[in-house]
This record gives C-alpha cells, sequence and structure tokens, in this order.
C-alpha cells in the first residue's frame, strides 16, 4: 500500500478481542488508512453500502451469519466485484469453499502473526 494515499478497510470480526488486535497492528503499519469494523453482516453491509471500501477482511465463521455470505453479498455489489476480500480463520477446512463461492484474494489464520498481516496487505 502505498503510505500517502488513503485507503479504506473494513474489518468484519464480531470476536471484538480479535477485532482490535488487528486494528492495532495495522493503524501501527500504516498511517494513511481508515479502518471501519463491524460486528455482524448487517453491520458490514450498511458500511459497505455507504462508503467506498478497498479491502475486506471478514471472519469466515461470523456469530449470526457466516463471512462466506457476506462475501457473495460483497460481490454482488457491482463497485466490488473485483475487490479485494481476505478472510480471518482459524479453520482451514473452509477455506476451498471461500476461494470458489467467492473468489476471495487470500486468508489470514488467527491467532493473527504482525508479519504475516503485513505480507497480505502489501501484496
Amino acid at each position: 500500500m502505498e503510505r500517502d494515499t488513503l485507503y479504506s478497510i473494513i474489518l468484519v470480526e464480531d470476536d471484538f478481542m480479535e477485532r482490535d488486535i488487528l486494528k492495532k497492528m495495522l493503524i501501527l503499519t500504516y498511517k494513511s488508512i481508515k479502518i471501519y469494523e463491524a460486528d455482524s453482516e448487517d453491520a458490514a453491509l450498511f458500511i459497505i453500502e455507504n462508503n467506498d471500501i478497498n479491502m475486506f477482511l471478514i471472519d469466515i465463521n461470523l456469530v449470526e451469519s457466516s463471512g462466506l455470505d457476506l462475501a457473495i453479498s460483497i460481490r454482488n455489489i457491482h463497485k466490488y466485484e473485483f475487490s479485494t476480500i481476505i478472510f480471518l480463520t482459524t479453520h482451514m477446512e473452509y477455506i476451498t469453499q471461500a476461494f470458489k463461492q467467492t473468489h476471495c484474494y487470500d486468508f489470514i489464520l488467527k491467532p493473527y502473526n504482525k508479519k504475516d498481516v503485513c505480507t497480505m496487505l502489501n501484496k
């Protein structure tokens, strides 16, 4: 990511502690970043529809719904058809399904490793 450009990311994670850890990693690493936070599919869709998002970091297992369902909804919004979606997961068994259904960019395993997160976002 370019350091001077404001880049917007939405972080969709229903576990506050996990979301806060990842948010702090991002803020400390990238100065020109706007982070939107959501803890559910509905909250995420509201933010996504009312803002311009450059990258989506989505927990594949949300409590009230599936991160896969949210990603499919995002793909159905024309301006996000080819946007970068990265899943956050502890469950490797869902990743193949995620790639097939949503054409996601990649995934980040929990617990978060700052080096892995930065490597992924810098691609």
